[in-house]
This record gives structure tokens, C-alpha cells and sequence, in this order.
């Protein structure tokens, strides 16, 4: 078999290997099949896999609180019979939580910021609401508070070119209007 199509081929193994096409033992007898037992391009692969990036315990850890935020903080505020005083502490605990979160996955990790600060802007809306009903509870004032922060959503959205965003404060800034309406 001519040189070109041996290293086609080996591509294509190796290929399949990385992305789990095939179990790791078939494709180095594959590998070795066609390697003719060289294991200069077994050791490409590995150095190729080492270089790989890596699931960190930390950012399992960030993660998981980054979405265990959301059902503590709703929780806390609509299912518990705490104190406003606690209530109010908790949630800005929550806010400040999500927020550090969302500083340490911008800075320091290499992970996508936008599930963060989606976490972070739904803490503020939950806790804002939750705040206001508990201390005013006028429906009006908080459908103006609720659509005051779901069309910043939007201009957020607009400026940071995520559809999520757009789509959210867009969809919330119109059921706040019904809600608003009745």
C-alpha cells in the first residue's frame, strides 16, 4: 500500500480514537496494524490527547454552585417562613455568590461566561422580586421592576450579541406586561 493512503488511514484511526468512534484496544491494533508496529505515530496521538484541555475538579465544583444557586435562592424566598431581614440577607449573599462566580469563570477559568452571568442576572431578578413582595406588595411596582431589569436583559443582549439574552428579556419583558395588565 502506497505511503499516502497508509497515512490517510492512519489519520482516520486516530481520528476515531480521540472522538471514541471505535474502543480505544481496536484502534491500537488498528494503529499498530498500520504503523507496522512504529510507535512514533501511537506517541503523536498521545502527545495530541495530553495536550487536550482538561475537566478540573474546580470547575466541576463552580459549576455545580453556579447551579444550585438558583433553587436555594427561590427556596429561601418563596418556600421558607425566615425573617425579611434573613430573607434579604440570603438573597444578597446570592447575588454576591453568583457574582464572584461569574468574576472567577471570566478571569481566571476558560469556561464560557455566558451561563454565569445568565445565573447571575436570574439571582437579581428572583431576589428583587422575592424582596419586593415580602416588603411592598404591590403587583404594579413589581411588574415595573420586573420588566425594568428583563429590558436590560435586552440591551445586555444586544451588546454582548447573545440570543439568549434577547430572547429571555424579550419573552419576560411581554409576560410582564400581560401580568401587568390583569
Amino acid at each position: 500500500m502506497s505511503d499516502e493512503k497508509n497515512s490517510i488511514i492512519i489519520k482516520e484511526i486516530q481520528s476515531w480514537k480521540s472522538n471514541h468512534l471505535l474502543p480505544e484496544k481496536y484502534c491500537n491494533f488498528l494503529l499498530a496494524l498500520y504503523t507496522q508496529g512504529d510507535a512514533d505515530h501511537i506517541k503523536a496521538d498521545n502527545a495530541s490527547m495530553m495536550d487536550a484541555p482538561k475537566i478540573r475538579l474546580l470547575h466541576v465544583l463552580i459549576i455545580t454552585v453556579n447551579i444550585f444557586i438558583l433553587p436555594i435562592t427561590f427556596i429561601v424566598l418563596y418556600s421558607t417562613h425566615f425573617k425579611i431581614n434573613l430573607q434579604v440577607s440570603i438573597g444578597i449573599l446570592m447575588i454576591l455568590l453568583s457574582f464572584g462566580i461569574y468574576c472567577v469563570v471570566r478571569k481566571k477559568l476558560q469556561l464560557s461566561e455566558s451561563f454565569s452571568f445568565f445565573i447571575l442576572l436570574l439571582t437579581v431578578l428572583i431576589v428583587s422580586i422575592g424582596v419586593l413582595q415580602q416588603l411592598i406588595k404591590q403587583q404594579d411596582l413589581i411588574s415595573v421592576v420586573a420588566m425594568t431589569q428583563l429590558f436590560a436583559w435586552v440591551l445586555l443582549g444586544v451588546r454582548k450579541k447573545s440570543i439568549l439574552l434577547i430572547s429571555v428579556g424579550f419573552v419576560g419583558c411581554i409576560f410582564s406586561l400581560i401580568i401587568y395588565s390583569f
